[in-house]
């Protein structure tokens, strides 16, 4: 057997290391982990004492191939020697091959994910570059005229060479615009249009309108709020959706923008004469189209004053005496309405009449044009009145008050006035009819009537002369149990004359006074001790109470509030130096009493109060310690309770307190008549 020589083994196993090194390295390109260096070739050994040093190397099959296998296998070898080199070559070489499988199952997913999304971008691009231009195009004026209705039209056009299939057409514009079209959605409307062919061209034209508010207004003729400003600009836009294919989901969007003007509608009110009290008298409403488009189905709406009574109008009202169909106006027209009424107010007081015009569409009516700035006032009657109660112009009442009405009347007409009669009317739940005391008589409508026979001075009234006549009367002494609140009483005061001085325009020489007396909430407190077991909180301590001896008791606040909402409610009291405050209170709302150290003062806070709610209550805990000096006495345990707030109807102050808290206990239902004083 032939044996070979020392150096003759050393190069085959360093051959056969190194094809099993190419082999492997084919299969695991840039896994491969060697203890090499790059410094002075692809294999130079970092040195020939130090350990080896796993490095990263990139192999390339190729690259091996070129190399002389011997000058690679010398390369290897300067890295380790023996067994040593194997091992580690094993050991690289073992944890390459187990992640292999698991990269190459990563980059085969990897590889197939960009696969599908290359080819979904594909064919999009495809069928973008097949469909060639889809446009979407509008036309619309550049200016419009607040409510004058106008054109939009949009065009779809298809250059492309497929067909547009399933295509809809969505117009869309702001909030303050009205499409007229009875499938919108007032400011969107969506069109279903179908197929699209190649080449082929779509019109569809959408009337709009501006409006004045976003939403429709009744005809009370009450003011809004203005969307727009002159010459505000808004935008209105057409996008059109469509599929190719089994594709869906392509769009395509046109859209201008449009100055919006203020509305082509002008209207005035307009004072004819002079205005006085009790005397009748006309005013115009003027309105005019200033554009050249045709207003269609107009309205118009006048909001009268509570002083006005409605005489006549010029063109009879289709409704409630204050709305008129106008039908079409045309553009450049014009019209006018005169109506005719008296006002019976208080000399001096001003007054007017907002006007709105609407358009009526989709059988609604939209506010398109508005005038509610012309103030009028009213001149001083020939016949003036002035009313007091109780010495007061603005008095406020309370329940079960006496009021003295007094009723001051001066002709100011320059002529004398005869048979002057002053008719009083009384309005008001809670007028005691039976407590009135006067010299006029009563009518069969409970109003109160002065005139020659019960009062001789008003047979003839000189010029510049006056007098006055009264009447008293109080109120009940309780709201009625219906839950109202924010009551009032009011007396209605006309005083005239048959004699009309050559100015005026009436029958008859009037003056009219209202007068509103405005009536307080009323709010009861009360305040109650305990020696039991109250509001869940348990007493301890002697009793009956003992001098020097602790025992512990629980006060309740209850507030009861009627007619009025009242704000800045307080609760508080004192307690006596010898009762302490242990810290425990509970109330049915929010907050609960405090106590301030300081003061000594127990406080409850709590702020605002409805009208007619269910009463509110808070309990808190004391200690009291007799003093000697209350031997054979109930004990003070809390000085008196004060309650203030503010009535949110009158502006008036309200208040109520209730007595000292003793070991009386009254409220108390387990402890007896005399239980309660101090023993030794």
């Amino acid at each position: 057997m032939k044996k070979s020589s020392p150096v003759s083994s050393t190069k085959n196993k360093k051959k056969t290391s190194l094809r099993v090194l190419k082999k492997r390295t084919r299969k695991l390109q840039k896994e491969i982990r060697l203890p090499i260096s790059r410094e002075e070739g692809i294999f130079s050994p970092i040195s020939k004492e130090a350990e080896p040093v796993q490095v990263s190397v990139v192999l390339d099959s190729d690259e091996l191939d070129a190399r002389d296998d011997g000058v690679i296998l010398e390369e290897i070898s300067e890295v380790g020697e023996g067994e040593n080199e194997n091992e580690e070559t094993k050991r690289v070489f073992g944890s390459s091959h187990a992640l292999s499988f698991w990269k190459k199952t990563i980059f085969f997913f990897l590889g197939l994910s960009f696969l599908v999304a290359g080819l979904s971008a594909f064919v999009i691009f495809f069928y973008k570059q097949k469909s060639g231009d889809v446009r979407v195009k509008i036309e619309i004026p550049k200016e419009v005229y607040r409510g004058t209705p106008f054109e939009v039209e949009a065009q779809i056009e298809n250059l492309s060479e497929v067909s547009l299939e399933d295509s809809a057409l969505t117009l869309l514009t702001s909030s303050d615009f009205l499409i007229l079209d009875k499938n919108s959605e007032q400011a969107l409307i969506h069109v279903p249009l179908g197929e699209i062919v190649p080449g082929g061209l779509q019109k569809k034209k959408f009337t709009l309108v501006p409006l004045l508010d976003v939403l429709p207004d009744t005809n009370s003729g009450s003011a809004g709020v203005s969307l727009f400003e002159d010459e505000d600009k808004r935008v209105i836009s057409a996008e059109l959706s469509y599929g190719l294919g089994r594709s869906t989901g392509f769009t395509a969007k046109g859209e201008e923008e449009v100055k919006v003007k203020d509305s082509a509608l002008k209207v005035e009110v307009k004072q004819d004469e002079q205005i006085l009290n009790g005397s009748t008298f006309r005013f115009q409403i003027l309105y005019k189209n200033t554009s050249r488009a045709d207003l269609p189905d107009l309205r118009l709406g006048v909001q009268y004053p509570d002083s006005f009574r409605f005489i006549s109008a010029s063109i009879a009202p289709d409704s409630l005496y204050n709305y008129w169909k106008l039908g079409s106006l045309r553009g450049g027209s014009s019209g006018v309405i005169s109506i005719q009424g008296r006002i019976e107010g208080a000399d001096g007081s001003e007054f007017s009449f907002p006007v709105t015009i609407y358009g009526n569409y989709l059988n609604k009516d939209y506010p398109i044009a508005r005038e509610g700035v012309s103030a009028f006032s009213v001149s001083p009657s020939p016949l003036a009145l002035q009313t007091t109660v109780n010495g007061s112009e603005q008095y406020v009442a309370t329940i079960g008050d006496s009021l003295k009405y007094v009723i001051r009347y001066t002709n100011n007409s320059g002529v004398p006035l005869s048979d002057v009669v002053i008719y009083t009317r009384l309005t008001g739940g809670l007028f005691d009819l039976s407590s009135l005391q006067s010299n006029s008589s009563l009518d069969s409508r409970g109003g109160l009537r002065w005139d020659k026979e019960n009062t001789p001075a008003l047979s003839l009234l000189a010029p510049g002369s006056l007098g006055e006549v009264e009447f008293t009367i109080s109120l009940k002494n309780g709201f009625s149990g219906s839950g109202d609140k924010n009551y009032q009483v009011r007396v209605n005061v006309e005083a005239s004359s048959p004699t009309v001085p050559y100015y005026l325009k009436s029958d008859k020489t009037s003056a009219l006074q209202e007068v509103a007396t405005k009536i307080a909430g009323f709010v009861s407190v009360d305040a109650k001790a305990f020696r039991r077991e109250e509001a869940g909180i348990s007493n301890d301590g002697e009793f009956p109470p003992r001098v020097g001896q602790a025992g512990e008791y629980v006060v309740t606040w209850t507030l009861r509030n009627h007619a009025t909402d009242i704000r800045s409610a307080v609760f508080r009291a004192v307690l006596p130096s010898y009762v302490s405050w242990t810290g425990i209170a509970k109330s049915s709302v929010d907050s609960t009493p405090s106590y301030n150290e300081v003061e000594r003062e127990v406080l409850w806070e709590i702020g605002d109060v409805q009208a007619n709610t269910k009463p509110l209550e808070a309990s808190f805990q004391m200690s009291a310690i007799p003093e000697q000096s209350f031997l054979g006495q109930h004990l003070p345990l809390l000085q008196m309770t004060r309650f203030t707030a503010t009535d949110a109807f009158t502006g008036t102050s309200l208040q109520a307190t209730d007595s000292v808290l003793t070991t009386e206990l009254a409220d108390d239902s387990t402890v007896g008549i005399g239980e309660g004083v101090v023993k030794e």
